[in-house]
């Protein structure tokens, strides 16, 4: 598996990808929310996808929502999605390629480190969690946060990729095993699972 067989699985999927999306707004703020964002935060979503959480980051945040992905096609889409919006921001990269004096605003002036990374219904996808982790600590503030969440449960999503994308993901552990994969640099505030979600807080030391 590469990042490669990645970024072409969900190229393929980009243009459908909304139609297969089934969560509603109130679900998605609600986990958000449980997260600790708050208004003023600078967010960071990784592997944005269509902006499907941009907009509802934007309310809690009221601030500009970056947004990147390692599929130009799923940004491609995202652009389109809220083109005039100018509190939405979409960059094709791999976050793990991501330097953190690239975080800059559309004026290309540099801004300060993240308050937040989230990762929603993605986390799966990064195959090396090592490399996740250094680069999340990288651009956060010192006890910025790292948030992991799902909007189903670790059973469903691990049943999903295991029919349907297996060659581009790898299982997902109980919470609190992922956890520990952080601990070196980060400390855990919230490690919890439910049969309707997944939820890691990771304070960045």
């Amino acid at each position: 598996m590469t990042n490669a067989n990645v970024e072409k699985y969900f190229d393929d999927l980009a243009h459908d990808w909304d139609s297969f999306q089934d969560c509603t707004v109130g679900v998605k703020r609600a986990l958000l929310e449980s997260s600790g964002i708050f208004r003023g935060a600078r967010v960071l979503d990784v592997a944005c996808g269509t902006g499907a959480i941009t907009e509802v980051l934007h309310e809690l945040t009221g601030e500009l929502v970056k947004g990147v992905d390692l599929s130009g096609e799923m940004i491609k889409v995202a652009k389109r999605k809220f083109a005039g919006c100018d509190w939405a921001e979409f960059e094709h990269v791999d976050f793990l390629d991501m330097k953190e004096d690239d975080a800059n605003n559309k004026n290309g002036e540099p801004l300060e480190a993240f308050d937040f990374v989230v990762i929603y219904n993605a986390y799966p996808h990064f195959l090396d969690v090592d490399a996740l982790r250094d680069k999340a600590h990288a651009v956060l503030k010192k006890g910025g946060k790292l948030v992991i969440v799902h909007s189903i449960s670790r059973e469903m999503l691990n049943s999903h990729h295991k029919q349907h994308a297996d060659h581009v993901s790898r299982p997902l552990l109980p919470a609190k095993e992922e956890a520990k994969r952080f601990e070196d640099l980060f400390d855990a505030q919230i490690a919890e699972e439910s049969d309707r979600h997944y939820l890691l807080v990771l304070t960045n030391k």
